[in-house]
């Protein structure tokens, strides 16, 4: 088989699978609300989550898109297209990773979460109230687990409710 025909099967099983994933996760209908003191606005957390997901994904679906016309490019070599569909590999790896600790950390009792990382940081900002040293200290171990111990870990929290 020509590896050309390796790669297009491997996209059209990635897509298939994460197309099934997507449709797999449960819709997040449990909405937090917060009122700001200063201009009494109401501003819905787990929205802004929803938006920063979407953003990210947005983001990553437009680098794996330039990396496929990379690889189906026939003016590249062999070289640049596997260094291309590791790329791709990479950012999968890292969505599918982002997810897990995402849903570790709800099943930690946190309202919401939202994990973005990078190959060498990850953010993640949890929708409570307050956050101990201890708690902090728990989800950077998770981070950690799942993305190595190297990886530097920033864990911030958003108050979900204001009096």
């Amino acid at each position: 088989m020509k590896p050309q025909g390796k790669v297009t099967i491997f996209m059209i099983v990635m897509i298939v699978m994460l197309s099934i994933y997507y449709f797999a996760l449960p819709d997040n209908t449990n909405k937090q609300q917060t009122t700001t003191t200063k201009q009494q606005q109401t501003v819905n957390k787990s929205e802004e989550y929803e938006q920063l997901r979407k953003q990210l994904n947005e983001d990553r679906q437009a680098m794996i898109v330039s990396l496929q016309g990379v690889i189906s490019s026939p003016n590249v070599s062999i070289e640049q297209k596997n260094s291309a569909f590791e790329a791709i590999q990479k950012i999968y790896l890292l969505a599918q990773k982002e997810n897990l600790v995402e849903t570790q950390i709800i099943n930690m009792g946190y309202d919401d979460v939202f994990v973005s990382a990078t190959e060498t940081s990850v953010s993640v900002s949890v929708y409570i109230d307050s956050l101990t040293l201890e708690e902090v200290n728990n989800i950077i171990k998770l981070v950690k687990s799942e993305f190595g111990p190297t990886v530097n870990v920033m864990v911030k929290y958003t108050i979900n409710n204001v009096n």
